[in-house]
């Protein structure tokens, strides 16, 4: 199989990032099929022999999915379709001759992110300056820089930057590969220090949340003999940022945050109510909002009451399942969803197993906090795990094999 230069194949990530987690203005209908012909055009070199193996399995994936969405009066069905089909058409670049290049991809493309992260600090502190988005709760700046106006520090006006992202919580995922990677590749001290305060800054819980997790991660299982210097750098930061982090944590648990925190939490009791139901083909999520499901909201009532959280709570009750581990399970069925996050736990996208793991952690834990499990950069990795990264060829015709 024919393997794309680097700068096709980091272009294609971004496509896939961007066409299910990306920009509220970008996401219109109409606009997953615009993408996916982007994807088209930048790999169509693997796309004229793709092997036949891989048309089964993606016939059965797709098929299989449709015949579950149909059974349960799920609507927007052909929309995941078609984030599967920008998810394999990217894998292709990594399958065969490109296996080997997905971490150095990833990599570089997340340390040109935080860059671009660091360009928007100069507008926390002019909010003024911004303009809203039409049809978006986010602001820019000349659609260059992008910003949500909720979550944020007193000193920012309670703005958040959140990249390319549609919501900070899926860009700080962004931020926390880059960290990650820096450790790993044990980069400079400087480096280390720049990735931890990216992620500080896009002042989301669920990121702080997860850069804690994936450091301890990485000291406890990656790190062969730990390091005095890269210890320092990580706890002088640590300090540094000591109050924002805490700050931010609290206010998602006791302030007026906490509506968004009781949504997550929540989401975990009412996944599990509905696959509880019918664990065989799940459910239909879009049950989940605006009072659709009488049984939804008395355990929405019953959660808010026993927390004891003071404030209106009609955002929580009304909100749609944004627990994205729920709703692949949802989506699936109990066995298969598990099945499928078994494959994409294997998936041999990244050697060793050890690093590999914390990266897939990091996905794991922005989806229970994020709704991504439907977007093409999910299925990205669902889809490897099936198909694996090996290719062979025999009598004239390509296949693939785990």
């Amino acid at each position: 199989m024919v393997v794309n230069n680097q700068a096709i194949r980091m272009l294609s990530l971004t496509v896939m990032f961007v066409s299910g987690c990306g920009l509220q203005h970008i996401q219109i209908q109409g606009a997953l099929l615009v993408w996916l012909f982007v994807e088209i055009v930048l790999n169509r070199k693997q796309m004229k022999k793709i092997p036949h193996r891989d048309v089964v399995v993606m016939a059965c994936l797709m098929g299989a999915f449709s015949i579950l969405s149909i059974i349960k009066g799920v609507s927007n069905y052909p929309f995941v379709l078609v984030a599967m089909a920008i998810g394999y058409i990217a894998a292709l670049n990594y399958r065969g001759k490109g296996a080997a290049s997905f971490y150095d991809d990833m990599s570089k493309l997340c340390r040109y992110a935080m860059y671009y992260t660091f360009m928007h600090i100069p507008f926390l502190f002019f909010t003024g300056i911004l303009s809203p988005l039409e049809g978006t709760f986010a602001y820019h700046f000349h659609r260059l820089f992008y910003f949500v106006d909720s979550g944020g520090m007193s000193f920012t006006n309670g703005f958040r930057l959140c990249g390319l992202a549609w919501e900070p919580g899926i860009w700080q995922m962004i931020m926390n590969f880059n960290l990650y990677f820096a450790l790993v590749e044990k980069r400079s001290a400087k480096q280390i220090a720049m990735a931890i305060s990216a992620v500080v800054l896009t002042l989301s819980t669920s990121g702080m949340f997860t850069m804690i997790v994936i450091i301890l991660y990485y000291l406890s299982f990656v790190l062969k003999k730990i390091k005095i210097g890269q210890l320092a750098v990580m706890a002088i930061v640590g300090v540094f940022f000591y109050g924002i982090i805490f700050q931010n944590i609290d206010e998602k648990l006791n302030g007026e945050g906490a509506t968004s925190s009781m949504v997550r939490f929540g989401d975990t009791y009412v996944g599990a109510m509905m696959l509880s139901k019918n664990p065989v083909i799940g459910a239909n999520t879009e049950l989940t909002g605006y009072s659709r499901s009488n049984d939804v909201i008395a355990l929405r009532q019953y959660l808010w009451d026993e927390a004891e959280i003071k404030g209106d709570n009609e955002g929580f009750l009304n909100a749609y399942i944004v627990n994205g581990f729920m709703i692949f399970l949802l989506d699936w069925g109990l066995v298969i969803g598990l099945f499928l996050l078994y494959r994409m736990i294997k998936a041999d996208f990244m050697e060793p197993t050890t690093v590999r793991i914390g990266f897939l952690l990091t996905i794991l834990l922005t989806l229970f906090a994020e709704p991504i499990s439907s977007t093409a950069f999910f299925y990205f990795f669902v889809i490897y795990g099936i198909l694996g990264k090996r290719t062979k060829t025999q009598n004239g015709i390509g296949y693939a094999r785990t």
